[in-house]
């Protein structure tokens, strides 16, 4: 898991410069290369010219809404991750910025094992993203609904999903 995700691009979008400065030092110690933003218009900016595999962004920016660069990172293909971070976590704010496309959220202060980790997850979980829009389109023939399967057991499951789908009720299938 470590061979895939080493080397990957980090983006930090954090407008006090001591702590870029060491949530930098724990990106480069894991093996990856890392550029520092102060603002959000310099975060649009660098993301608009180099591809981020995942962002690490301040929600409280000097010139913008975070939530705001986490929509324009967001949009079109090769999207990178985007680990929210901010000093006023809320539960509210956490569910604000999970909408608004946040791959995690970590309230500060956090310690470099947990950065690494929430880190780790993030290149992980794009990597599997990407695997399965690869295959995705191969497997539409034998797939139900996103379930995948094209056994004779499977097509007797579909036709039992396919009789109780119109019904309102619960419907647990075992199997």
């Amino acid at each position: 898991m470590a061979e895939a995700q080493a080397g990957a691009r980090v983006l930090i979008v954090e407008d006090t410069p001591p702590l870029a400065q060491m949530y930098e030092q724990f990106v480069l110690a894991d093996g990856h290369m890392s550029d520092h933003a102060e603002t959000g218009r310099q975060a649009a900016e660098m993301a608009a010219k180099t591809a981020y595999d995942v962002v690490l962004l301040d929600l409280q920016l000097p010139d913008v809404n975070g939530l705001d660069i986490l929509d324009q990172l967001k949009t079109g293909a090769g999207a990178p991750a985007v680990i929210v971070a901010t000093a006023h976590g809320t539960i509210g704010k956490a569910v604000e910025a999970m909408r608004a496309g946040a791959d995690d959220f970590l309230v500060k202060p956090f310690n470099g094992d947990r950065l690494i980790v929430t880190l780790r997850n993030a290149l992980e979980k794009k990597r599997l993203s990407g695997i399965v829009q690869t295959i995705g389109p191969e497997q539409e023939d034998g797939a139900f609904q996103g379930i995948i399967g094209k056994s004779l057991a499977m097509q007797a499951i579909y036709r039992i999903i396919d009789s109780a789908a119109p019904s309102k009720a619960s419907v647990f299938v075992t199997g």
